[in-house]
């Protein structure tokens, strides 16, 4: 039979093991230009070409990275454009924010990366449409008493002159891009 010895260990006498580095096949990420098409879109939409082909072949931290920059560009377009509101209202889309930036480091692949984006744009979809429902006991229907949220603010959407003029301008732009597309289908 043998002998076993049981060895008493200090606190801080152990070094936890360093943490294996992600790799792209770890983190989920194949070589298919077409996987996560639609994220590799909006972000070419918001930050240009050069952020598509970037993440055209990214590894893990590059999307860490790119998502960390939409938090970042929301916050700036919030702060530029949202020109009347209550510092609640503030301090709530900033907490929201904030947030969905604490996720991202706790992400450890793509899959936990896109619930990470997920969950905390609709955290701040309800925030910016005038603040989070109460939280939710048992089932709560699809009806005006239950999504109407707390009575804290009503967004509004307010335009200057200069402003309806472009959005005039843009729907005309529009309407001229889906006429053409239409005549290419045909």
């Amino acid at each position: 039979m043998s002998e076993i010895v049981i060895v008493g260990v200090q606190p801080g006498s152990v070094k936890p093991a360093k943490p294996k580095p992600v790799t792209r096949e770890s983190a989920g990420i194949t070589h298919h230009i077409e996987q996560f098409a639609a994220m590799k879109h909006i972000l070419e939409h918001l930050f240009g070409p050069a952020t598509y082909a970037r993440l055209k072949y990214a590894s893990f931290d590059d999307w860490r990275q790119a998502s960390r920059k939409a938090f970042k560009a929301i916050r700036l377009s919030i702060k530029e454009r949202v020109a009347v509101a209550d510092d609640l209202w503030r301090d709530d889309v900033e907490d929201a924010i904030a947030h969905g930036e604490r996720r991202i480091s706790y992400a450890a692949n793509m899959a936990e990366l896109f619930n990470v984006l997920a969950a905390s744009f609709i955290e701040l979809s309800f925030v910016l449409a005038g603040g989070m429902p109460p939280h939710a006991r048992g089932t709560r229907p699809l009806t005006k008493e239950y999504w109407g949220g707390p009575p804290l603010r009503s967004p509004q959407y307010v335009q200057a002159d200069w402003q309806k003029e472009n959005a005039k301008t843009e729907a005309e732009r529009r309407r001229k891009n889906r006429e053409r597309i239409e005549a290419d289908d045909r």
